[in-house]
């Protein structure tokens, strides 16, 4: 008994050590900061500034603060991408301003006095219309590139629609269009996986809720976390990627990497939900103004490929392109970053300059 006793408390203190290991590694590589970049015309800027009233964090990087500035709207809601544009497409910076923006409710952007009246879609679309004035302002320029991701293709569309004479070109990267007809293929994907495998757990679970559209987030949960386990958010490792830029990053704090990201990602979906439901963009973003790009994974169970490619048949701008990535799902941008810097700047960059 002595001797269980005795390997019980080893192993707990060995449990304790650990984790207070792991605290401090995550406290030294979180100052915080942003690493300066070399050249006089560079910029490196972590800082907030007021949009809509509140302020939010917006992380600033080129090598040559003359180039084109690129406005970059993460996914979500509530699930920032600083990081994982820090560790997969850095190389950008070499030929953008690039505008990594927090929004509210999100990881630097989150605190718990917002208030929840605000987290709404037209406030988003206001934020960042403050913030195209703000970057056209401060980098004396008449245009800026947007790229929105997932959630952020859903602002995007909606700002472009707004202040296209403000936007070189629009960059969508897994484009929302009918986010209810986009959940039951989801969903359909996701059982038709779950069968062909045999997976008795997700069988089981996806056919206790049934298919969507759900008001319970609690039930989107399921779906996506079935989803997210046979490849629709990253076709390998879609947990790993995320962990390994989050716990790498210094631009954010220890507690925006152990509290802040975690509660405000669930507090942005809680919040916003029954909104997003109703987003279709077949109503709302069909006549573009601009040049559109839209990049999609062929493996996308996020948000459906084939739904992605049938939205862009339907939409009429100036220009437009599609194109696939193979080895891909959600993430495309993360899981080939080379193909999208080439993208980015063979044909987006020197067709729109």
């Amino acid at each position: 008994m002595k001797t269980l006793l005795k390997i019980g408390a080893i192993l707990l203190i060995t449990i304790m050590v650990g984790i207070v290991v792991l605290v401090g590694v995550i406290v030294v590589k979180s100052p915080g900061k942003t690493l300066p970049i070399d050249g006089e015309n560079a910029i490196s800027e972590l800082i907030q500034i007021e949009l809509g009233g509140m302020k939010q964090w917006v992380l600033i990087r080129g090598y040559n603060k003359n180039n084109p500035v690129l406005l970059i709207l993460h996914g979500g809601p509530g699930s920032p991408e600083l990081a994982m544009h820090r560790k997969y497409n850095s190389a950008l910076e070499k030929h953008f301003t690039v505008i990594n923006w927090e929004q509210r409710g999100s990881c630097k952007s989150y605190n718990k006095g917002i208030p929840k009246d605000t987290m709404k879609i037209p406030v988003f679309v206001s934020d960042a219309r403050e913030l195209v004035q703000y970057l056209k302002k401060r980098f004396n320029t008449q245009k800026i590139f947007l790229e929105g991701h997932s959630w952020g293709s859903a602002i995007g569309a909606l700002l472009v629609q707004q202040i296209p004479q403000d936007i070189k070109a629009y960059i969508a990267i897994g484009e929302a269009s009918d986010v209810i007809e986009n959940e039951i293929a989801g969903y359909d994907r996701a059982m038709a996986e779950a069968k062909k495998r045999n997976n008795k757990a997700a069988i089981k679970e996806l056919s206790a809720i049934g298919r969507p559209p759900y008001q319970e987030l609690k039930k989107t949960g399921v779906e996506r976390k079935w989803v997210m386990q046979f490849g629709g958010t990253v076709k390998n490792g879609a947990m790993q990627m995320i962990a390994s830029a989050l716990f790498n990053c210094r631009e954010y704090t220890a507690a925006d990497k152990i509290l802040n990201y975690a509660q405000g990602s669930l507090f942005s979906l809680t919040s916003l939900w029954p909104e997003i439901l109703e987003g279709n963009m077949y109503k709302s973003a069909l006549e573009w103004k601009v040049p559109v790009y839209i990049m999609a994974g062929r493996h996308d169970a996020t948000v459906v490929y084939a739904l992605q490619e049938k939205y862009f048949n339907f939409i009429k701008a100036p220009k437009k392109y599609f194109f696939t990535f193979e080895n891909s799902a959600h993430m495309c941008a993360y899981e080939e970053p080379e193909k999208y810097l080439d993208i980015m700047v063979n044909k987006v960059l020197k067709e729109n300059k």
